[in-house]
């Protein structure tokens, strides 16, 4: 059982610090919904998947995850995002090195990737329940861990197109919950403060 102060304390520190760093929590939903849509309709509409291209998604999500965790230094889930951001990564790494023999070990961690940031995102917005904007985080977090299911059990038989709709709707997911969660705590310290 856990102690409903500390729940309570926990639900308020993360959206303190979802209202003190809003702007840059919007910010990184947008980057995650632009790569995210980049991602999804890249493939249908320039023919084959260039790996290249999901490699620098990666590594520009990467980016913004680590931002995320110098700001948030106190956020739950933060030991998932760490290791999601490394995994992602890694599997960025290993697509650019172009190790045809690592296509599986690269879609292994991609799906590893999705696994932990859906995870993070899962815990995040459990642990702002019952309050405002706790369901759209937790789908944030769903999507990415269907994904990433998807991945993991059928890794022998992705196509690019479909890896790319995968990172690209985990990707969008995470960010709507994300901007969602930031824009409403920030509208809720406004108010509480005026």
């Amino acid at each position: 059982m856990t102690d409903p102060q500390a729940t309570t304390a926990r639900a308020d520190s993360l959206r303190a610090s979802l209202a003190r760093n809003a702007r840059f929590y919007m910010l990184q939903a947008g980057v995650m919904l632009l790569a995210g849509l980049f991602a999804v309709i890249y493939p249908y509409t320039t023919g084959p998947v260039d790996t290249e291209v999901i490699a620098w998604l990666l590594f520009l999500y990467a980016a913004t995850l680590l931002v995320g965790l110098l700001l948030g230094k106190r956020m739950r889930g933060i030991v998932m995002q760490l290791l999601a951001m490394l995994t992602a990564a890694m599997a960025g790494f290993v697509i650019l090195i172009q190790l045809t023999e690592a296509a599986g070990f690269a879609i292994i961690l991609i799906g590893l990737f999705l696994l932990l940031e859906g995870l993070a995102r899962l815990r995040q917005g459990l642990g702002l329940r019952p309050r405002t904007p706790w369901v759209a985080l937790t789908i944030g977090g769903i999507v990415p861990l269907a994904a990433s299911g998807f991945l993991l059990i059928f890794q022998d038989g992705v196509s690019g197109p479909q890896l790319a709709f995968a990172v690209g709707a985990s990707l969008i997911a995470s960010g709507v919950g994300l901007g969602t969660a930031a824009a409403r705590a920030r509208k809720e310290a406004a108010g509480s403060a005026a």
